[in-house]
């Protein structure tokens, strides 16, 4: 019912497992096992945001309530192999021009997003970042490339842009994510999303000072520092929203769909989490 592959993705890419598993017809899942409950580690979240709502919290935590197949599945996806190589530029340009219309009459601007694919591509090659999870973080995050922080239109930060909402905290997300685009210099939407990649491939998905968080779901939730550790408090977490990592893997099978490809053909791997 299942394969052990012996040694890390450096030994045993997730090309070759997945090319592997195809020809088992197997799904290309691996297990991702914590000694944690999920019961605490439900807890250990109220204990750190005491904003959220429990019912709510134990539904976007609960890995059982997502199904591969499921466009929210893709929150498990392994987003750190770099450029899949499944989509161009032109794919990722049709499918924004695709989608950015309904934003675009709400705000009464020119997406910012537009012609970026091949950005989002060179991001990916640099920093080791999938390109649909990039495109996807970005649409999500900027209603499209169509808010002020994506129009680099926030007064005092003009010229200056932010996708990502990097340094967007709730309590003054305009000012403190067009703060941070400006001290980075992020002053055209190439820069911006480049910048972004490489500052999220350094902090979340390819981390070297801590555990990778590599999936979207690790990228919300921050089992790694509650894991086997009592006294562990998550905090590394990317947004405060519980829905935030189901919301960007919409986005992904969306994408994926639009160019004809699913969960089992777009080449990733997924890892899924089993709580103890």
């Amino acid at each position: 019912s299942g394969v052990r592959f012996m040694g890390s993705k450096a030994a045993v890419s997730n090309a070759v497992r997945i090319d592997v598993l195809s020809s088992l017809g197997m799904a290309p899942v691996a297990n991702a096992d914590y000694d944690i409950s999920l019961s605490e580690m439900a807890n250990r979240e109220m204990e750190a945001n005491q904003n959220l709502i429990y019912d709510e919290l134990i539904y976007y935590l609960d890995p059982s309530n997502f199904t591969i197949g499921e466009d929210e599945f893709y929150q498990f996806a392994d987003i750190s192999d770099g450029y899949s190589g499944q989509m161009t530029a032109e794919d990722l340009d049709a499918f924004i021009n695709d989608m950015v219309s309904y934003s675009e009459s709400r705000y009464g601007v020119r997406s910012n997003l537009r012609g970026m694919g091949a950005v989002f591509i060179q991001a990916a090659q640099a920093y080791n970042v999938n390109e649909v999870y990039l495109l996807s973080h970005a649409a999500l995050e900027s209603a499209w490339g169509c808010s002020a922080l994506a129009q680099g239109s926030i007064a005092g930060y003009e010229g200056y842009y932010n996708f990502f909402g990097i340094g967007a905290y709730d309590s003054d997300p305009n000012n403190g994510g067009a703060a941070l685009a400006k001290i980075q210099k992020w002053d055209s939407p190439g820069k911006a999303i480049l910048g972004a990649a490489e500052w999220i491939s350094k902090n979340y998905i390819n981390s070297s000072s801590r555990s990778a968080q590599n999936t979207l779901y690790k990228m919300k939730w921050d089992v790694a520092s509650v894991d086997g550790n009592p006294g562990g408090t998550p905090w590394h977490q990317y947004a405060t929203s519980p829905s935030w990592a189901s919301g960007i893997a919409s986005v992904m099978a969306s994408c994926y769909s639009f160019a004809g490809l699913n969960q089992f053909t777009c080449g990733l791997y997924y890892e899924y989490p089993r709580f103890s």
